[in-house]
């Protein structure tokens, strides 16, 4: 298990986000692949994220890794959304469809190794 997970959807530590964010920055800059760092005010709503996006390719959607102040992958770009019903901003998703194959394989291996 990589150090990071202590389960599906959740850092082993609060204090892990910047840390986290910092290596897949460096796995992003190693790829070529375009990323945004994004670490919110503390008095942001519903709560503040810290993450990272990442555009492995121009025809794929981007990676997105953003974490609540208790370490919880939340969904981002739901939360802008969804108001005050933070629990609908669980799930993240992202499409490959029209990447070539390669992207599809790098994005899968990645999954694999933050597991």
């Amino acid at each position: 298990m990589h150090p990071y997970w202590v389960k599906q959807r959740k850092l082993n530590r609060t204090d892990m986000a910047d840390e986290f964010c910092e290596e897949l920055e460096d796995i992003a800059r190693t790829m070529d692949w375009k990323y945004n760092v994004i670490n919110d005010d503390p008095d942001s709503k519903p709560f503040p994220v810290k993450g990272i996006v990442i555009s492995p390719h121009e025809k794929s959607e981007p990676l997105v890794f953003m974490f609540d102040p208790e370490g919880n992958l939340r969904n981002a770009f739901m939360m802008q959304f969804l108001g005050e019903e933070p629990d609908l901003t669980w799930y993240n998703h992202t499409k490959t469809q029209f990447a070539p194959i390669d992207v599809h394989i790098a994005i899968i291996k990645l999954m694999k190794y933050l597991q």
